[in-house]
């Protein structure tokens, strides 16, 4: 065996202070876009604020699922979210269909339809943009961005 490294065929020598300082280190970035749509019966689609669970005599805190959330209902730039984590609380109203006229005219009810990270590995949150489609339906848009070595 020799010592002159010629030998080597198919192997990568590298210095343990480079990789320690990120060689071969890679950034993944990935974007999802939710848009709040306008029904033709005049209800629209709404962010909403994230669930806090309620635990007596302890300081309230937000459910896991919303951990990722600012009050506004939008992820926090340059936090962590995690498999399973809403990004965006969009919600979305049960009746899309009546025409509005008539008793139906009350508050309505919304189900939660969230934009949630379902990739099993950790990312953070690099941007949030919001921004008004050509239809003046309100779009955002969330930026995560993934180390990989």
């Amino acid at each position: 065996m020799s010592y002159s490294g010629y030998d080597i065929e198919d192997a990568l020598v590298l210095n343990k202070a480079s990789c320690d300082r990120g060689f071969g280190r890679c950034q993944v970035f990935r974007k999802y876009s939710a848009e709040l749509q306008k029904y033709p019966n005049g209800k629209r689609e709404r962010i909403g604020d994230p669930q806090y669970e309620e635990m007596e005599g302890k300081p309230r805190r937000r459910i896991a699922k919303h951990a990722a959330l600012d009050p506004d209902g939008l992820a926090m730039v340059g936090g962590q979210v995690r498999a399973g984590e809403a990004m965006v609380k969009k919600e979305t109203p049960l009746d899309t269909g009546s025409t509005g006229i008539g008793n139906d005219r009350g508050p309505s009810e919304f189900r939660d339809s969230s934009i949630s990270y379902r990739i099993p590995d950790p990312a953070y949150i690099d941007k949030v943009m919001i921004s008004q489609s050509e239809k003046d339906n309100m779009v955002i848009k969330v930026q995560t961005r993934q180390t990989r070595r």
